[in-house]
């Protein structure tokens, strides 16, 4: 607030809505840069076991991911393993394309070096990290297998800025925009990202977050509460 002389929260967030340097800036300073492969592991779980099969299932393709303030990469890259996981157990696995947004450029360059610590790491089960990580320093850090970073484009993106011009059928939003905003520019910021969704895709977020009163063409998936399907038009 000091830096562009506001005196109090209120005169702040007026600045945030108004200015979008300052947003851009907002956004930067409060961006996720620390997480875990396979945080609630119960929504890995579902989709490897249901929702990729589901998708699989309507003829797609490519399917289309977005991970929307990826971090540090362990999300897209977690759901890769999922993706290359899966197809061990269905007959066909259509095309992938993952994009992976942050409008942090630090974390955008730390999640394409793909080296992880241990602290990272310990929810991935020891045949996962066998198979999919190479040992850096030997107990300390790992690295990405190079094929795990295919098919993802990496991009700097403000998630109070237009959204990707593409429709997608997994939108990944978690622990970002529905935690750290409130009223006007939270909820204009999700309808535009979510209309990027095609009809019955995919919204992801945090356990204990929850969309906007206003969407109501969200409808949560029973057992799981990280998923909402978008209801067709």
């Amino acid at each position: 607030m000091q830096e562009i002389g506001t005196r109090n929260m209120a005169a702040y967030l007026d600045r945030v809505e108004e200015d979008p340097a300052v947003q851009e800036e907002c956004l930067r300073r409060m961006t996720v840069s620390i997480s875990r492969f396979f945080r609630e592991r119960r929504l890995w779980e579902v989709l490897r076991d249901s929702l990729l099969p589901e998708l699989v299932g309507r003829d797609i393709e490519i399917v289309r991911v977005w991970s929307a303030g990826c971090a540090g990469g362990e999300e897209p890259y977690g759901f890769r393993v999922v993706w290359e996981e899966a197809k061990n157990h269905l007959d066909r696995v259509p095309a992938l394309d993952l994009l992976a947004t942050d409008s942090n450029p630090e974390n955008l360059d730390r999640a394409q070096r793909g080296v992880y610590t241990r602290g990272s790491l310990k929810e991935v089960d020891p045949f996962i990290l066998k198979a999919w990580f190479d040992e850096k320093e030997p107990g300390k850090s790992y690295r990405i297998k190079p094929e795990l970073k295919e098919q993802i484009t990496w991009k700097i993106h403000n998630l109070l800025e237009d959204p990707p011009d593409r429709r997608f059928h997994i939108l990944f939003l978690r622990n970002n925009l529905l935690t750290y905003y409130e009223g006007r520019a939270k909820t204009e910021a999700f309808h535009r990202i979510t209309s990027r969704l095609v009809d019955s895709g995919y919204l992801i977020i945090g356990s204990h977050e929850k969309p906007p009163s206003e969407a109501m063409e969200f409808t949560r998936l029973t057992g799981s509460p990280h998923i909402y399907r978008k209801r067709p038009c």
